[in-house]
């Protein structure tokens, strides 16, 4: 169901590009599509829209780290996930810095590890960042759209060049379309609106919010980091005339340089829209991707 409900949100509020079919094989009567690893291996995962993370077993784990494709750096603090029985259980985490499915690639793909028995399953980590995705079961292929001006990848994010503007006033700033709607009373942080990122299906918005925090003024992140965060970016997609809005991409950013992706697909973000509360900064975000008109 999350899967269906992220795909949803996806075609309606980024529009779908040139398409990409990729072979598909039946294995135990599932699909399964040929991944590289990091540049290194290629292995067939099933296609799980279910599974919360992309899932490598435990002896494919190994064999990576022997052939020097996953390194001690790339481990990442464990994480406790529901289970399809309902049962809860601890797994292992890292990060896979390439997965590339056909001429797609992502990088810094969040893994979690399976049992040796397990399966390689190819989940949100990685599906919920692709511009649209879909199987068509007659001809057996995967499709993969490309991203269209209405999707920005995170990768393909503008970065701050300039020190964070403290003017509560709209007003633009001098990196690439971004603009300021100010922040909250005790100017802790500033909010952002990538205007080149605003695009528009009826009364659906969808836009790149940037939070840029004080130094030493905001801890963590959805995964509990105590780190301390210099900005943060999400995707929101907004509905003007119901006032909710809900996203489907999350990264902090931290002062020591790192970065966390949140698996938006793993959380209550990618499943339900909230109302937008009055006099907040997400109604001031509101009001401003809801009213924006390009020059």
């Amino acid at each position: 169901m999350k899967g269906a409900v992220l795909l949803a949100l996806l075609l309606l509020a980024c529009g779908v590009g040139h398409a990409e079919s990729i072979p598909l094989k039946q294995e135990h009567g599932a699909f399964v599509v040929p991944v590289l690893i990091n540049d290194a291996i290629t292995l067939n995962f099933t296609i799980d829209s279910g599974a919360s993370d992309v899932s490598v077993p435990a002896d494919v784990l190994s064999t990576l780290i022997r052939a020097g494709t996953v390194l001690e750096s790339d481990m990442l603090e464990k994480h406790v996930y529901m289970l399809a029985d309902g049962s809860k259980q601890e797994l292992q985490r890292f990060r896979i810095r390439s997965l590339k499915v056909g001429s797609l690639e992502l990088k810094d793909v969040n893994a979690s590890v399976a049992p040796k028995e397990g399966s390689l399953l190819l989940g949100q980590s990685f599906l919920s960042r692709l511009p649209s995705w879909s199987i068509d079961n007659r001809k057996q292929v995967l499709r993969i759209g490309k991203p269209s001006p209405a999707y920005i990848p995170l990768e393909d994010l503008a970065e701050p060049n300039s020190a964070p503007a403290t003017d509560a006033r709209q007003r633009e700033r001098t990196i690439e379309g971004w603009l300021s709607i100010g922040g909250p009373d005790d100017e802790s942080y500033e909010d952002l609106v990538q205007t080149s990122s605003i695009r528009v299906k009826g009364h659906i918005r969808q836009a790149w919010i940037k939070q840029i925090f004080k130094p030493h003024t905001e801890r963590g992140s959805l995964d509990n980091s105590e780190k301390w965060v210099l900005y943060t970016m999400q995707l929101q997609i907004i509905d003007c005339v119901e006032n909710t809005y809900t996203f489907i991409a999350l990264n902090y950013y931290f002062e020591d340089g790192s970065v966390d992706r949140v698996d938006v697909a793993a959380t209550d973000a990618s499943t339900h829209w909230d109302p937008i509360p009055p006099d907040t900064m997400v109604d001031s975000e509101r009001d401003f991707v809801c009213s924006w008109k390009p020059k």
